[in-house]
């Protein structure tokens, strides 16, 4: 007797965010941190929770969930812009 197939697993849906970080003093681009989530709804979800989480913090500042960690030599760059980053499972938004 064949045995039964695995349960499926749930779809799921995955954007990333690419921030660049300058440094505060010169301006200059010094790293970029990629910020990624996943949704098990869509990728429209995803891309609100993306928008959402961007608004709550300066992610160059407060690199770490700890906000208590801050990098006082970098922010977020005004001059480069932040990129979508499409992944398999979600195309860039439009």
């Amino acid at each position: 007797m064949a045995s039964p197939l695995p349960p499926r697993a749930a779809p799921s849906y995955t954007l990333i965010r690419r921030i660049y970080c300058e440094d505060t003093g010169s301006g200059v681009i010094q790293s970029s941190m990629d910020v990624m989530v996943t949704s098990y709804v869509s990728c429209a979800e995803a891309h609100k929770v993306l928008r959402d989480l961007e608004q709550q913090k300066d992610n160059c500042r407060f690199p770490k969930e700890d906000l208590s960690v801050v990098d006082t030599t970098a922010r977020e760059s005004s001059r480069k812009a932040k990129e979508w980053i499409a992944t398999p499972s979600c195309p860039l938004p439009s």
